[in-house]
Order: C-alpha cells, then sequence, then structure tokens
C-alpha cells in the first residue's frame, strides 16, 4: 500500500461495498496507520442508507467511531402525489438533498445532480442526438435512449467543465453538504459517492491546505480506484447503461479545479460565502475538523475489502474525525 502523510483527521475508504456482511477483525482501541483492517459495513447501508441495521451501527459507531455519514449518490429518485392535485405526481425531493436519522447514525443523501444542472446537459445535446434519443422513447426503447444520451454526454461536456457546472448549478447542494459538517458533533463523518473530490477539494482548501498537499491526497486516493468500474457498473447495467472498463482521472485535476475556482469566484472562500455559507458556518466546518482528536478516536489508513457477488469492488470516500489538519503545514 501506498504511504500517506499522516493524518489523523483524513481516513481514506476505498472500499466500502459488500452483498454481505464479513467478520470484522478485532480493532485495539487506536488502531495504527497503514493498518490494513476489514470493517463489515453493508451493501444496503453504502446504498440505501435508511436500511442501516444495529450490526451496521455497531461496526460504525464502536469501531470506527463514524456518527455521520454524508452520502453523494443523494437519496432514491421516488414519486409522490400531489397536495394541491392528487391526479398528477411530483418528485418528493427534487432538491436532491435528505437529512434523516437512523438508529443513533446522523444520514445526509445530497446528490449534486441538481435539477438545474441536468436539464443544462440536456440542453446540451445537440439536434440530431435529440431526434434519436425521442425516436428510441416513441418506440419504448429506455436502454437505447439512455445509451444515447449518456454517449452524447461523455462528447459534449469535458470533464473541467463539468466539475464547473456542478460549481454553478448545484450551489444548494454543495451548501447543503457543508450545512451538514457545520453541525455539533457531526465528526467522525463518512463523505462517500460520486464527486467526492470536488468536496475534498472545497474543504482542503478551506482549511488553507496547500495545493500540492491537496493534490497527493487525490493522487494517492485515485491510484486505489483500478476496480471503481466494478462497483459503478452494477448500476449501469440496472440503468440500461453499457459497462465502463476504466475511468480517466486526471493528474491535474486539483491544480485546474482551484486555478477554476480562483478565476472565476476568486477563490474558495468566496465561493462558499457565495453560495449562502455564512462566515460562522464556515468556521464551524474548520472548528469540526480541527478539534483535538480523543483517546477513543482511531487513526486508520485503510484499504478495505468487501465482497460484492464474487468480485471485489472499490469505492474512494473519506473519513473526517476530530482531529489536527497539521501534516499538511
Amino acid at each position: 500500500m501506498d504511504e500517506k502523510i499522516f493524518n489523523s483527521s483524513l481516513l481514506n475508504f476505498r472500499d466500502v461495498t459488500s452483498a454481505r456482511l464479513l467478520e470484522a477483525q478485532q480493532l485495539s482501541p487506536r488502531v495504527g496507520v497503514n493498518s490494513q483492517v476489514t470493517i463489515a459495513i453493508s451493501w444496503l447501508l453504502i446504498i440505501r442508507s435508511d436500511e442501516a441495521s444495529q450490526v451496521d451501527r455497531k461496526y460504525l459507531r464502536e469501531s470506527l467511531g463514524i456518527t455521520s455519514l454524508i452520502k453523494l449518490w443523494g437519496p432514491p429518485e421516488s414519486f409522490v402525489r400531489r397536495k394541491d392535485d392528487a391526479s398528477q405526481y411530483q418528485e418528493q425531493y427534487p432538491d436532491k438533498i435528505r437529512s434523516f436519522q437512523v438508529l443513533d447514525l446522523n444520514i445526509h443523501e445530497i446528490s449534486l445532480y441538481s435539477s438545474t444542472y441536468r436539464a443544462n446537459l440536456s440542453n446540451s445535446l445537440s439536434r440530431k442526438d435529440k431526434a434519436r434519443g425521442s425516436g428510441w422513447f416513441l418506440v419504448g426503447q429506455m436502454n437505447n435512449l439512455k445509451a444515447v444520451c449518456e454517449s452524447a454526454f461523455e462528447r459534449e461536456t469535458g470533464w473541467l467543465k463539468n466539475i464547473a457546472d456542478f460549481l454553478a448549478l448545484s450551489k444548494p447542494q454543495i451548501k447543503a453538504v457543508f450545512e451538514a459538517l457545520a453541525q455539533e458533533e457531526v465528526c467522525p463523518v463518512l463523505i462517500y459517492g460520486p464527486h467526492t473530490s470536488l468536496i475534498l477539494c472545497l474543504l482542503l482548501s478551506l482549511q488553507g491546505v496547500a495545493e500540492d498537499k491537496i493534490s497527493r491526497e487525490y493522487l494517492l486516493t485515485e491510484q486505489n480506484s483500478d476496480a471503481l468500474p466494478k462497483y459503478d457498473n452494477a448500476y449501469r447495467k440496472e440503468f440500461g447503461l453499457a459497462a465502463k472498463t476504466s475511468y480517466d482521472h486526471p493528474q491535474s485535476f486539483v491544480p485546474d479545479v482551484l486555478d477554476h475556482i480562483n478565476a472565476e469566484y476568486r477563490g474558495v472562500h468566496v465561493y462558499l460565502s457565495s453560495i449562502g455559507l455564512t462566515n460562522n458556518q464556515l468556521e464551524s466546518v474548520k472548528k469540526n475538523l480541527q478539534e483535538p482528536a480523543n483517546s477513543n478516536e482511531k487513526l486508520v489508513d485503510v484499504e478495505e475489502q468487501y465482497r460484492f457477488g464474487e468480485k471485489y469492488c472499490r469505492t474512494s470516500a473519506l473519513v473526517y474525525t476530530r482531529a489536527s489538519f497539521s501534516r499538511y503545514f
């Protein structure tokens, strides 16, 4: 396993998926950095947070000390009857944000794929692609429709433009992530799902961490994502999309993203303020991530493996504990 710079505030969970629980190794009260351990976290907890069990709670709270989850997959898409017209339906979570509690775990489901972002993607389709998509829709071939749309999106939208669109069009969702992190007793918190790296950039920049050290953190995490397609393809198959064999993770992700934020918004702090976060909230986020670690907190840098069917799957995530960011300065 590649060596990470010591930081008791930042833990990388590179494999947090499983179809069935595994036996967890007995953890000592304080686990050393770079230990390789196996923690049993169920597939349903990671994907469908509202189905967390007592077993999940035991491993999260007692083994890892985690009190909160921020799932960037967002809440499940569901529709309910309109209150003003029972014959019509509306999306239950149109802002892609849901917060609730399971047992004593605080769950925040927040998707950066906002309605505004998705509408912008749709508008980026060419007339030819829209015509092809409409044709498949009219004959009921929804899988082909999705394939046409995805191919067009990947062709028309580069990764940096995609990040820029998230920053511009998903401000309420990014604000919700930081509002969750500003709450009392939110840490230790597990953040996982799509575009965790963008949240990492914003968080560490807010803390004043140097760009090269954020970039190193990003690269150390991404080099362990070789099995991520196995995890993602389970969803792609469910939605009728072709499987991916690999992901193109740009080496310049961090400097390019921060350069864009500096040019467009004059810095991360200005950007976060512009989306409606107050100075008190931003200070609360920084305080939550800087409080001294207590004697019961775990210092773990793990590469964890969970079995999904007969294959191992991976996804990257971050765990922040109440501890110092001193390694970055």
